[in-house]
This record gives C-alpha cells, structure tokens and sequence, in this order.
C-alpha cells in the first residue's frame, strides 16, 4: 500500500467527506513545481516551498523533529477540553509532536493554506497516525477549507470557549497573510456564533423550559420529523423561503410552484406569502419567543399547512394556529424526545448556524430532497432593509442595537452590507453545503450575498429546470401517520399527570445536598475539621448524584440552571491546578449549583401543574 492510499484510508473515521475529495483528485495531473523535499543534516526529511520566487524552508535544516519537540513542549501543560487551531500542516512533523503532548481530551484542528504542499505530504509520507488520531482534524485550501463553518462548531462549544485558541506554525504567517486572515476570521466566527448559542440559551432559559413542558400536551397528536424522510418524492424540489429583501424580486413567481415543490416557509416569511395569497405547504418556527408565524387571520389557514416547530420553541404559537399537523424536531429538549422515542421515533437533531433558514434547509435535507431553493435568503441589507416587507434605515438599526456592519460579496458580484449574526448564518450555509449530500443547491434570491457552493440562478429557472412535474403535496403528507396509538396516549397521559410529583422528588434531594454542602463548608473552615462527618456528607452527595443525574427530569432542570452551572463549569476549567486542589473552592460550586438547582425546578413544578391543568380543562388535542 502507497503512502497515499494509507494516508487517505486514515481519514474514514474522523473526516470521511475529505476522504472522498481526495479520492477524486486525479493524482497525475498534480503540479509540485514550487514544493520539494531536502535532507535534514541528521537525514530527515524537510519540507521546502517556494511562494513569490522565495524559498521557505518548513523545517529545521539541522534536527528537524527535535525542533518540532521543541516546538510542542508549550502544550505539555494544556488543559483539558482545550482547542488548539493551528494555521499550517506542512509535512505533519510539528503536528505529530503537538498531538502527543495533550490528554485525548484535547482537539487539535490544522488548516493548511498550501494544496501542493499538503498533497505532496500525502504522496511522501507516512502520516496515517496524525491523521487518523480521534484528536484530530485537517482543512486544506482549494479542497475542504469550506467545511471548517461545519466542523468547527462540532469543536467549539460555550464550555471551552475559554480554552480555544489560535496557533500558528513558522513562516505560515508571513507566507500566506491573507489566507491568515482569513483563518482567524473563521475561528473567530464560530467563536462568536457558540458564544451567541449560549447567550440566546442563558437569555431565554425559564422560556425554554416553559415551552418544552407545555409542548408535551401536544405530542398526543404530533409527529415526529423524522417519519417524513423520503415521504416526499425524489423529483420533488424543495423552496424554503425566507424573508429577505429580495423576496420581493421574484414572489409573484412562487404562484407557479405549488405542487410543483415542497414549499417550507420561514415564520418571518409567512405574512408576506399571505398577503401574495400563497400558502405555503408548511411554516417553520424555532423561536422561544417570537410571535412572526402567527395572526389571527392565517389561523384557517393552517388546516392546509403543517406548523415544523422545535418543542422549546413557543408554544403559544402551537397552542393558537390549531394546525392540521404539528411536527417537531428535537429543541435539545430530553423530556419531548424521550416521550416520541419511547413510542419508536425520535426527535431529529438538526445541525443549524442559528438561523430558523439553516434549520430549515437542514431540515429538507434531512427529509431526502434532492433540490432544494433557496428565496429571499439576502444575509445581508439589501437596500438598507432586513426584510421584504419592512421599511426604515436598516444600517442604522443595526447600529443601535450592537451590530457591525462590514462587506461581503454579493450575489451579483461587487460586494453588499451585511452584520455580524447574517454573516454567521452565511458561514455555516457555505460550510454545510460542503458536506452535504443534496444534488442540486439552489440560490434563486436574486440578491443578497453570495453563497458559495450554491448555484445562482433565477427562481424562473430553477422551477423550469427542476419543478417540471405537479404532485400532491397534501396526500404525500397524509400518508404519514401520527406518532401515537389510543393506547399510547393514554400512558402518555399518565406519564404527563405524574410529572410534578416527579420534580417534588428533585427538590427535596436538592434542599438536602444544598443543606449537606452548606455543613462540609462550615466544617473544612474549621482548623481541625470532623474528617469522618466529611466523609459520610460526601457518600450522601455522591448518592443524591448518582440518583439524579441521569435522569430526564434533571437534564430538563440542569438546562433551566444554565447561567448558574455553566458560570461554574466555566470557573472550574480555567480554574489553577492549586484551587482545584481546594476543598472549600469545590465545595463553594456545589452549593452554587444546588441553588441553581432547586430554583430551576420549583419553575419546573409550575410549569407542569399549569400543564396538567391545561389538560383537564381542554384534553388531548
């Protein structure tokens, strides 16, 4: 086996879609005229590349590997958890040293800014070891650069964002300024999109849970979204129509797609469909507070479309359109998945960059179109407005509320404003179009930004080209059935009316640990604490742990406590080595954690009396 076929096999498991670019790479057309190998003193090999007529020698020309030791001792004491992003790859000697320093904990991610040079690694040398490590991650230019807006998200999440960090290996920054530049911008955008994922979970919290309890009254009659993949046929396009600016250039053509194509519109969109007399063959809404996809007036409606909503999403809008069938895809709820689980189907996790849209597109792809076409996706301030049906100064919204507005390239060449969360949702829609497995992208928006790894085209010639054949889109629908028996729904019932006698459960041993904590404190302040009281405390709190943590209603609780334990968890990780070591420090967390606690599930309790009340008075709908 080539070094290359060994090299390409290693990325199976952790990068399976960079596998497959490499494998279609035609190796005989590979041009290595400015890359080389030398001859280290001590005979390793080093890696030379030449840019603007200079020769950049990768590696040391003495001990190369001994340099890259060198190099990596900096990560000898990296925590764990960390995220290492490192502009640079080369030959895989620094890389292969960084690796070893770190726990398995650790993730390393390599963004290599040179294709030839990576390429000619591939060819030259054994690095199947690097690149099929669990820890590791490699993104090359000109190849899967793109599919870092996927991945990285899958890295960086609100724990570690303190322990994320940009490295770079020698010379890459003076070699490939912009491509630096470039890779920063990326890593600090997805940054920024976990730190507006956490901010947005903290921000709506007792919202949340709110929702996802009440949301349980409605799985008697809900669907799952995983029972439509493949309902809809394959020569069935999708549109999902969002609310952009530019709607308002092609709507009047929207007329001609129903039954032509599945049409999903987002919850900001739906006013505008209406008031063009289009109904949409479903609305989707992911918003824990928002009202977009609901009036009054659309209420009837909804006996045509399907309402696609999260189960923390707002439940009042469920609670008011009385759709003809509500489907739910997973708000990383435990308690709503567990109960359609528990039946034979689960909630759908869908990747999404925090845009209803990117959930929505997530969504059709999920459910196995082939198509997809995107309208009114601007992600940007066309015309200095946000949406198609909206006026005012835009830019000068944006400003007032926090926002940076920048440029970015536009769907018709030439650059168009955009601001910082429009730019996250681009990101991710280029990062997920990457790696995704739909055949025919399509962005009929007709301004806006451009979305690379779309194709552009006009909505015209997007349903000429692909929505030449009408179906029912209505009878592909009814054909998939409600996730629940009679017979089900009665357990469901008993399990819904048991639930704030579950969380009084919950409170009492959170009273309890609080209590025991609150003693331990007292005790290890004392000069010659009572070792042996210490002792049982904490045998009593590992069991009130061991009885909770696993158990539905508490992950509910522990989301609903999210400011509080992720403030801990996050004093904890960036903690010193010395106050870990502190009796009194753990002990302060766990009793910040138990308030938490016990206030997050005294909410629960009246949410879920409130519940059960709703379903005395009104049954199952």
């Amino acid at each position: 086996m080539s070094f290359w076929e060994k090299n390409v096999q290693a990325l199976q498991k952790q990068q399976s879609f960079f596998r497959e670019k490499l494998e279609n790479i035609d190796r005989d057309c590979l041009d290595f005229t400015g890359v080389r190998e030398e001859k280290a003193r001590d005979g390793n090999a080093i890696l030379v590349i030449q840019k603007d007529g200079r020769d950049y020698v990768m590696n040391s020309r003495f001990r190369p590997v001994s340099e890259a030791v060198s190099y990596a001792a900096q990560f000898e004491s990296i925590k764990d958890y960390s995220v290492c992003l490192f502009m640079g790859f080369g030959n895989g000697t620094f890389a292969r040293e960084i690796i070893k320093k770190g726990s398995d904990a650790v993730r390393y991610a390599f963004y290599e800014p040179c294709r030839e040079a990576f390429l000619f690694a591939l060819i030259n040398y054994d690095l199947s070891d690097v690149l099929a490590s669990d820890k590791v991650t490699v993104y090359v230019e000109g190849i899967n650069d793109r599919e870092l807006a996927a991945y990285l998200p899958e890295l960086i999440d609100w724990t570690n964002i303190p322990l994320t960090d940009i490295y770079l290996l020698p010379k890459y920054k003076e070699m490939y300024p912009e491509a630096y530049v470039k890779f920063v911008k990326m890593a600090r955008d997805v940054i920024a999109r976990a730190q507006m994922g956490m901010n947005t979970i903290v921000a709506y919290a007792h919202q949340r849970l709110y929702n996802s309890i009440h949301h349980l009254r409605f799985a008697f009659e809900g669907t799952s979204a995983k029972a439509f993949i493949n309902a809809f046929p394959k020569e069935l396009p999708a549109i999902l129509v969002s609310a952009g600016p530019s709607l308002s250039n092609n709507i009047e053509q929207l007329k001609q797609a129903k039954n032509r194509a599945f049409i999903l519109c987002v919850d900001t969109a739906l006013r505008r469909l209406m008031a063009e007399g289009i109904e949409p063959d479903a609305v989707i809404g992911v918003d824990p507070v928002k009202w977009a996809a609901y009036q009054e007036e659309f209420v009837p409606h909804y006996q045509n479309m399907m309402w696609i909503t999260e189960s923390c999403a707002n439940v009042a809008i469920t609670k008011a359109v009385h759709s003809y069938r509500n489907v739910f895809i997973d708000g990383e709820d435990e308690l709503n998945n567990h109960l359609f689980e528990q039946f034979g189907l689960p909630l759908p996790q869908l990747a999404t960059g925090g845009s209803v849209a990117n959930t929505g597109f997530s969504l059709l792809e999920s459910w196995g179109f082939d198509t997809i076409i995107l309208m009114g996706q601007d992600l940007a301030l066309t015309g200095n407005r946000r949406y198609s049906d909206q006026e005012g100064d835009a830019a000068q919204q944006s400003l007032d509320k926090g926002f940076t507005l920048f440029e970015t390239e536009g769907y018709y060449g030439g650059t168009v404003t955009t601001r910082e969360d429009y730019f996250t949702y681009l990101k991710w829609f280029e990062g997920a179009f990457s790696i995704s497995s739909v055949s025919h992208i399509i962005n009929a928006t007709e301004g806006g930004a451009m979305i690379h790894g779309a194709e552009n085209m006009t909505l015209r010639k997007a349903l000429d080209t692909y929505a030449q054949k009408e179906y029912s889109v209505r009878d592909c629908i009814d054909q998939i059935p409600r996730a629940f028996t009679e017979e089900q729904k009665e357990e469901l019932d008993r399990q819904l009316r048991n639930l704030p006698a579950r969380v009084n459960y919950f409170i009492r041993l959170f009273k309890e640990g609080k209590n025991l904590a609150e003693r331990a404190m007292t005790l290890s302040t004392r000069e010659n604490p009572n070792q042996r009281e210490l002792m049982e405390i904490q045998k009593r709190l590992e069991k009130i742990d061991e009885s909770t943590r696993d158990e539905l209603e508490f992950i509910a609780i522990s989301d609903r406590a999210c400011k509080t334990e992720r403030t801990i968890v996050r004093e904890q990780l960036t903690m010193s080595c010395e106050e870990q070591d502190t009796n009194v420090s753990v002990l302060k967390g766990i009793i910040g954690l138990y308030d938490g606690f016990l206030e997050a599930a005294i909410d629960m309790r009246q949410c879920a009396e409130e519940m059960v009340k709703e379903l005395d008075e009104e049954g199952w709908r």
